[in-house]
């Protein structure tokens, strides 16, 4: 019940992505069994520059700050809302 659950609720993250838009719902079905729940709290650090990037992320709740860091200043650059996506 909980897999199917969570099947469900990855399926309707990208259908809600205009990204995944050109997917078809079988092709949408089977990635959607390939993602991983990856979740974050507020202020904690996704990637960092630099870092080889090997994820897309997909906000499906919630913001993303993309923030640069130059000596002492921080600088946000973008705000990604839900349903968005930032990585790879």
């Amino acid at each position: 019940m909980r897999i199917g659950r969570h099947r469900i609720s990855r399926e309707r993250s990208l259908r809600g992505l205009a990204l995944f838009a050109p997917l078809t719902d079988d092709e949408r079905e089977r990635l959607a069994e390939h993602l991983v729940y990856a979740p974050f709290v507020a202020g904690e650090t996704v990637t960092k520059r630099g870092n080889v990037a090997h994820w897309l992320y997909l906000v499906i709740d919630g913001t993303v700050s993309i923030q640069i860091h130059e000596g002492t200043e921080t600088r946000e650059l973008a705000k990604i809302a839900a349903p968005g996506f930032f990585g790879e």
